[in-house]
């Protein structure tokens, strides 16, 4: 199946467990956090993470998109309002996090990106991330990178299987 993808696009997907924080810290967060939103989601869903099982799928998945070479791109989520330099350290310092303001979750750049691989920042939150409106600037983001997949895949898939 490999040899046959065109490109993946990973939109707010965590490949990795903080390695900032520790799992208690960000459970005690998580629970803080569903008691502002008034659900336990955000709680169930950090407490279903297997740290060892995402670790190595991710590094699996990044061994075979190297050795085919797959185009990969990430995106990770973060408040509109906060602006985080690409490379810089997160200031909110977690895996995910809850904004209260807006009372969503984000997936940030530390664990939603994978190393050697292109990525950006969406502005919209997790649960927001699959109802955008085509004038939204992270729709035209997604947008672009797929056509450029779409449009480079013919040659893409044309050179891996000849080699």
């Amino acid at each position: 199946m490999a040899k046959s993808l065109a490109g993946i696009i990973f939109l707010g997907t965590p490949h990795r467990d903080s390695p900032k924080e520790s799992q208690a810290s960000v459970l005690a967060k998580m629970v803080a956090a569903a008691q502002v939103i008034g659900s336990s989601e955000p709680q169930r869903d950090y407490l279903g993470w297997d740290t060892e099982v995402l670790a190595d799928l991710s590094q699996e998945f990044v061994r075979i998109a190297n050795a085919h070479p797959i185009p990969t791109f990430c995106f990770w989520e973060q408040p509109s309002n906060m602006t985080i330099a690409p490379g810089a350290p997160d200031p909110l310092d977690t895996t995910s996090f809850i904004d209260r303001n807006k009372q969503a979750c984000f997936v940030a750049e530390q664990v939603a990106t994978l190393e050697g691989f292109e990525s950006s920042v969406l502005y919209t939150s997790h649960y927001e991330i699959n109802d955008l409106s085509h004038d939204d600037p992270n729709y035209v983001r997604i947008r672009n990178r797929v056509v450029q997949i779409v449009q480079d895949a013919k040659a893409c898939i044309a050179k891996r299987l000849k080699g």
